[in-house]
């Protein structure tokens, strides 16, 4: 668990780096996993600490749904 957590932190860093929409979505996902690892450890309070930052993180605004929508058009049509 201790590397799994280890390695799941350092994506959700290099996600953060990011900073756009993509980073979050990316960010959100590993937050969900590393929820499961506390979870798994026995460490709910972290598990809880961590859903709820990717809840935060995976929330997006109309203005940011309707350009996610519009990059993914993009590259349907291409």
């Amino acid at each position: 668990f201790d590397e799994a957590a280890r390695l799941v932190t350092r994506g959700i860093e290099l996600a953060r780096a990011d900073g756009g929409v993509v980073g979050r979505g990316q960010g959100g996902g590993l937050l969900i996993g590393l929820t499961r690892i506390h979870r798994d450890r026995g460490d709910l309070e972290a598990a809880l600490s961590a859903i709820r930052e990717a809840e935060r993180l995976l929330e997006v605004s109309g203005d940011e749904a309707a350009q996610a929508v519009g990059r993914a058009s993009v590259f349907a049509l291409a």
